[in-house]
């Protein structure tokens, strides 16, 4: 009963944040009773039903539960919301989904969700203006299968927790802006015109890029790792300028930009001297707990491109704040978020009125 009351709460709320838009709710909770064409107790369906009723702008809000939604394909722009990948409220369950595949839906937005994989599906062309922030990607995003399909422009991958990011040679125009991403990206090909901006690379042992050509690589910290596999761009023969990127003693000077003064990265920071709090000596695997603001003696304050800080609270998509530790890097979508619940009436008659006390934050 608590959990019904709770994703109607969210519905009510969301639909006065946005009143432009045709708003679903989804939830698989058990006590959840669907309402279509307002809300459904499956994901798939509210998708489908969206492709089916082209016209409006549709938002589909996706509540926290106990369970993961399984995996989903879209084929028509949508704007996905979740409850987030770590929510600080009284409930505190994460919107968790398998996988997210794309087979259409150019001007889709994903956000706030815990998920494997988002990809793009076999066969598939143009998939363009995709919006992927605020979510934890324990897999990739990625091209799927090994088949082709057409070009896909102007992706924007910003504010996310990330494992892997694999283009496979399809994804052109992207920028990589303002995630911690714990494995590598890979797959962006000549002519693919990607950017790669204040991120944070950590954990992962071997190089961090492969088969990255021609990129603008800037404003990044390479937390112990190395920033090797990207040809034709500054790592290799300075046809792009990798710019302002800290690493600390991995021994990578040779392969950097650094005769231009303009363009100095920051080579042997120490670890301790980088971050507030990371686990940082030695370098550990991201964690909620931490807090990656640059420590007040890093040299990365103020090093960007543009006089910013590097690192993922630097430039123009700086990194939400989700609250205090352990929720520092765990912002969910920017729409209002119930963080309490109480009823106050357990036992009502029918016709009866339910007491609530209710407690909503605006999220930026």
């Amino acid at each position: 009963m608590k959990t019904h009351f709770f994703n109607t709460v969210i519905l009510l709320l969301a639909i006065t944040f946005l009143q432009a838009q045709q708003i679903i709710t989804v939830s698989n909770d058990v006590n959840f009773v669907e309402n279509p064409p307002y809300s459904f107790n499956n994901l798939q369906t509210a998708l489908d039903y969206a492709a089916a009723h082209p016209g409006p702008d549709y938002t589909i809000l996706v509540c926290g539960t106990p369970t993961p939604y399984g995996g989903v394909t879209i084929t028509s722009p949508v704007t996905l919301y979740g409850a987030g990948y770590h929510p600080d409220s009284q409930f505190g369950y994460p919107t968790s989904i398998n996988s997210i595949g794309l087979y259409g839906g150019s001007g889709t937005t994903i956000m706030g969700f815990l998920v494997n994989t988002i990809y793009v599906g076999e066969y598939t062309d143009g998939i363009n203006d995709i919006k992927i922030k605020r979510n934890r990607i324990t897999g990739s995003i990625t091209r799927g299968g090994i088949f082709g399909g057409g070009a896909h422009f102007n992706w924007l991958v910003a504010n996310n927790i990330i494992n892997t990011i694999s283009a496979k040679g399809n994804l052109f125009n992207t920028l990589i802006t303002n995630n911690i991403i714990s494995n590598q990206i890979s797959g962006y090909y000549a002519g693919s015109s990607v950017i790669i901006a204040n991120n944070i690379f950590l954990e992962y042992t071997g190089s961090v890029f492969s088969e990255v050509h021609s990129a603008i690589i800037q404003n990044n910290i390479f937390f112990g790792v190395s920033p090797l596999g990207a040809y034709n761009s500054a790592f290799a023969a300075n046809l792009c300028t990798c710019q302002y990127n800290i690493d600390f003693g991995i021994g990578i000077q040779p392969y950097m930009n650094t005769e231009d003064p303009d363009f100095e990265n920051v080579l042997g920071e120490e670890p301790n001297d980088i971050f507030v709090d990371a686990g940082n000596n030695p370098p550990g695997p991201y964690d909620y707990a931490y807090d990656y603001h640059l420590d007040p003696n890093s040299g990365g304050i103020g090093a960007g491109t543009n006089g910013s800080d590097v690192g993922i609270y630097g430039d123009f998509h700086l990194f939400p704040i989700g609250g205090v530790s352990p929720y520092i890097t765990s912002a969910p979508p920017p729409v209002p978020q119930i963080t309490l619940m109480n009823i106050l009436t357990p036992n009502v008659a029918p016709g009866g009125k339910i007491k609530v006390h209710i407690k909503a934050r605006a999220q930026e």
